[in-house]
């Protein structure tokens, strides 16, 4: 069991590994997939014959778990931010070059995003050619690889793959994460600094509200989404500084632990025409976050090691587990044989869940693990330079 945690664990490009921020991925990686797993099997059981009462088993269950983006997004505001606060904060003393930043982002998370999407634009060309023309999906696909079906196909998911509309807005606060992260830590005075992330965060939730719900901008780019970077910053600012006093321990704060949870996988608070809860959406993310790290209780769930594995992977599965469900459905639900809605909801729901599993593992350890190594392309390229000179020597040797 060591041996198989060690093998599916992913690798850090630093020494320091916080096991709960791979625990937070877990949830926010299970909230998606059994939103989508849940809204295929809603619609593809309308097909089947079972009656209203039973049915209505899933119809409010794994609704709001589409809001587990949210939760992506305020930790990738943490983690981006960690190492330009620690040289900020004096934590750090090996100056952060940005090119290796970028070439960090470029060699760690495009390989497994432009594998998998050109893989799905084989099959779907192939298999799937009725549900789109050729030409659509060749459009689809160079606009995937370049970040653009946002904007150049507003309110439309991507062909290709599409969850990865998200990952168009992780990309453009890859970009900004740096420079905004130097300029806020330009105030050195702590509570300024925090009072300042926290009116940003305001400031853009009423944006977004107002993108959303008054303009009805079917565009989507990080200004819908800004403000639970920014909550990821904070928290990120609150971790470094003062980790040391964060201790909440109290049978209340165990509790405010489950209220904030139930309220985030309960209630929808992110796509909603409500502007109070679009301001509490971002904080809320943002306490239970603070409160994992601080609880004992909370802190010891989300380090639990088959969260944590499972968590790490979380960008692949990501990239994968919308097209598994749909061509393990074609299969599962076509052979659906079953006396009652509850039993059919269970079947197809492990069915789902072992699929996605057993598909991720795999490109996990071939596809992604690899690009984890931060000198993985200078090693591949070191071999085939070295195949490439014992071909040429060999050939040499012969014709001699």
């Amino acid at each position: 069991m060591v041996d198989l945690v060690r093998l599916l664990r992913r690798e850090t490009s630093s020494t320091e590994f916080i096991p709960v921020i791979d625990g937070l991925r877990f949830l926010a990686i299970l909230m998606v997939v059994f939103f989508h797993v849940n809204a295929y099997i809603q619609e593809k059981s309308q097909t089947i014959a079972f009656n209203s009462t039973e049915s209505y088993l899933s119809a409010n269950i794994f609704v709001y778990g589409h809001q587990g983006v949210q939760l992506f997004f305020v930790i990738s505001g943490f983690i981006l931010a960690m190492p330009f606060m620690r040289q900020s904060f004096g934590q750090n003393d090996k100056q952060i070059s940005l090119k290796q930043y970028f070439l960090r982002r470029l060699t760690r998370l495009e390989p497994p995003y432009f594998v998998s999407t050109l893989v799905l634009f084989l099959v779907l060309a192939i298999f799937v050619s009725e549900k789109y023309s050729y030409n659509d999906l060749l459009a689809s696909l160079f606009a995937s690889l370049f970040y653009l079906n946002n904007f150049l196909f507003p309110g439309e998911s991507p062909r290709i793959n599409s969850v990865t509309w998200s990952l168009e807005v992780e990309i453009q606060f890859y970009l900004l994460a740096p420079f905004l992260v130097w300029c806020l830590c330009t105030v050195k005075r702590r509570v300024i600094r925090r009072l300042l992330i926290l009116m940003l965060i305001i400031a853009f939730a009423v944006l977004s509200w107002l993108l959303e719900t008054v303009l009805q901008i079917r565009a989507i780019s990080l200004a819908n989404f800004f403000q639970y970077f920014l909550a990821g910053v904070l928290v990120c600012d609150i971790y470094l500084l003062d980790s040391d006093e964060m201790r909440f321990d109290g049978f209340w704060y165990f509790f405010l632990g489950v209220f904030l949870l139930l309220f985030l996988t309960s209630v929808e608070h992110s796509q909603t025409s409500h502007l109070l809860l679009k301001i509490v959406s971002p904080l809320a993310i943002g306490t239970f976050y603070l409160i994992v790290f601080g609880n004992r209780f909370w802190k010891r769930f989300f380090s639990i090691s088959a969260l944590t594995v499972i968590g790490g992977m979380c960008y692949t599965i990501y990239l994968l587990h919308y097209s598994i469900i749909s061509a393990v459905g074609r299969l599962a639900v076509a052979n659906a044989v079953v006396p009652n809605f509850y039993s059919y909801f269970a079947i197809q729901t492990f069915i789902y869940l072992i699929a996605i599993l057993l598909a991720s593992f795999a490109f996990f350890l071939l596809i992604e693990k690899p690009c984890m190594r931060r000198d993985w392309y200078l090693r591949v390229f070191e071999n085939l330079k070295t195949t490439f000179q014992h071909g040429r020597s060999k050939r040499i040797f012969d014709q001699e």
